[in-house]
């Protein structure tokens, strides 16, 4: 028995393992050491080559530079999971061509071409490097990985890079990459042997749950004694069984497909995009049934609302590709055509983030969204009813309070995270411990603290900030992340530089919301990442680059235009340019959305 991060792996998990390799010394040696792990004698295929026929049920681990786009859909439609083995980067650089080039080339004149650009630049190489020092450089104490790496680095001038590829380079180079991201988008697992190709895998546009790091990868290269292979083996005994605990719902291949590309739209900073935004927000009208002192009655437009075919047609053209839906942020979900929404988004695949003021939260409106659901936050402020309903003006607490504790009884039977945010204001700043506490007690599994935006005058007078001494403030945050701890649940602050600090469960139901905003915030903080994946469409069909939504980030009417017209029309190239070049307009160089981040979010555990 294996004993694992992910679990302990036996045999009869793993049914049949076929293995190819282009090491060919090793892979008998391979089989055997695996055959005691899998059960079975493991079926093989030629070295350098997929086998001729997946099986169901099975684990295929296969060398990256062995795979195609079609043995892949071969081994999805039968069912069968791939683990790829990445023990370098031949695959995944953005040229196709691993890295085929010197530094001289990567930094230099090259760099007008969106995808010539290499993971190395985050490693301080010196421009003009040659390739044996670039990979000193990345790589210092793991001299065979370093020989392997090099043998495939002949192209190693500019001249000769330009010369192995004919005049439409930018065009070839698009290619290979799009056929790279739809072959990574239908395996299961990437298997890396460090951290250096973990990160560059990520950069490519990867997220975390399909990238599995093992350092005894190592152990394979330049020896084939038993020990090495043993090692081996229960290296992929370990990267089968987290593979095979990985969801695969049947829109995997899309998400995941759009995800990638939309790393590399941004890591070529390019202004006509291949991907489409992951989460949306949707209000098909802008109903209320609270009046609540941060959505002031007077800023509310009259009424409005996207008809049932409307609302039909535009969800055709955006859901498909899209992972989230938060439906009417802006307004109360559960009032209208909530029904409509959630039946669309279980038609589409789409995860359910609803935020609700939890006054309508019934069991039975649970019921509807419960099958898409991925995370329902109530706004909910304060810890005692005065405070309470003088920000939600015309909610009861009590029954408020009632909605949520039988909402956490709900959520706990499904795994689904439950979430209160409150809104910190003058008004409750100083009672945040006490609040954290409170909704701990009710069954809460995460607590978010939230600023004020101001979006019109009289709000000044509600915020904290400006009102209150940072330093008091910040000694409130730090009772309430005493608290947090103390109860065991998790708290977000999103006060100064967001910080996350997971003291609670943290193994909900999947929630797609997760990986890409934090992936954009660490390696490009200087693209808002809501104007990257995010796209808000108000009930008179208005379309927006971030949840704020500005009057001067109006993008366009989906009543007018089509979405691709909008996506890739002239405003969101023209905004994608600022984010790109940080020449942001005001209303961006003023948004918390965009310089809270400044400083990058911070996990604490």
């Amino acid at each position: 028995m294996i004993e694992s991060g992910f679990g302990t792996a036996r045999a009869n998990a793993m049914n049949t393992v076929i293995i190819t390799s282009s090491g060919a010394t090793s892979v008998a040696g391979l089989a055997a050491a695996l055959k005691e792990r899998s059960g079975g004698a493991p079926a093989l295929s030629p070295p350098g080559a997929a086998p001729e026929a997946f099986q169901a049920g099975t684990l295929h681990v296969l060398s990256a530079d062995d795979l195609t786009e079609g043995d892949a859909d071969k081994a999805n439609s039968a069912s069968a999971r791939i683990v790829v083995d990445a023990h370098d980067l031949y695959r995944f650089c953005l040229r196709g061509q691993m890295l085929k080039c010197n530094r001289t080339f990567c930094s230099g004149a090259a760099r007008r071409y969106g995808e010539a650009n290499c993971f190395a630049f985050d490693f301080n190489v010196k421009p003009g490097t040659k390739p044996a020092g670039v990979f000193k450089k990345i790589l210092p104490e793991k001299k065979s990985e370093r020989a392997a790496l090099l043998a495939t680095c002949e192209l190693n001038t500019r001249e000769k890079f330009c010369n192995a590829h004919h005049e439409n380079l930018a065009a070839d180079l698009k290619s290979r990459r799009q056929n790279l991201v739809r072959l990574i988008s239908k395996t299961d697992l990437i298997l890396c042997a460090n951290d250096v190709v973990t990160q560059g895998l990520k950069d490519f546009g990867l997220g975390g749950k399909q990238v599995y790091t093992d350092d005894g990868m190592f152990d394979l290269e330049g020896n084939v004694n038993g020990d090495a292979l043993e090692k081996r083996a229960d290296v992929i005994v370990r990267a089968g069984e987290h593979a095979r605990n990985l969801p695969r719902p049947a829109k995997w291949q899309v998400e995941r497909e759009n995800s990638i590309l939309m790393m590399q739209d941004i890591i070529g900073q390019r202004t006509v995009w291949e991907s489409r935004p992951s989460h949306i927000e949707l209000s098909t009208n802008n109903l209320c049934n609270l009046r609540c002192v941060m959505c002031s009655p007077e800023t509310r437009p009259t009424k409005q609302s996207l008809s049932e075919e409307e609302t039909r047609h535009i969800c055709g053209q955006i859901f498909p590709t899209a992972s989230l839906l938060t439906p009417s942020a802006g307004s109360e979900p559960l009032l209208g055509d909530f029904e409509l929404i959630t039946g669309l988004a279980d038609r589409y695949e789409v995860e359910l983030n609803v935020i609700t003021n939890g006054t309508l939260l019934t069991p039975e409106r649970y019921e509807m969204m419960r099958k898409r659901l991925g995370r329902l936050q109530i706004s909910f402020d304060a810890c005692d009813r005065e405070t309470y309903e003088k920000i939600r003006v015309g909610a009861k607490f009590e029954k408020v309070v009632e909605n949520i504790r039988k909402a956490a009884e709900l959520t706990a039977a499904d795994n689904i995270e439950l979430m209160t945010s409150a809104v910190v204001m003058k008004i409750n700043y100083d009672r945040m411990a006490e609040y954290v506490e409170f909704v701990a007690d009710l069954g809460v599994n995460t607590v978010a603290l939230q600023r004020l935006l101001i979006n019109f005058e009289a709000l000044k007078e509600w915020d904290a900030f400006g009102n209150v001494p940072d330093d008091e403030i910040r000694a409130q945050v730090d009772r309430a992340v005493e608290a947090a701890k103390r109860c065991r649940i998790n708290l977000h602050v999103g006060l100064g530089t967001p910080r996350v600090h997971q003291y609670g469960k943290k193994d909900f139901k999947l929630f797609k919301l997760n990986y890409l905003p934090e992936e954009i915030i660490r390696r490009y903080p200087s693209v808002c990442y809501q104007s990257a994946m995010y796209l808000k469409v108000e009930p008179d069909g208005s379309v927006f680059p971030c949840c704020v939504a500005p009057p001067e980030l109006n993008m366009g009417s989906l009543k007018e235009k089509s979405f691709e017209e909008i996506w890739n029309g002239r405003k969101y190239q023209q905004l994608r340019r600022e984010m790109f070049t940080g020449k942001y307009r005001r209303v961006c160089r003023e948004c918390p959305l965009l310089t809270m981040y400044s400083e990058g979010p911070r996990v604490i555990q």
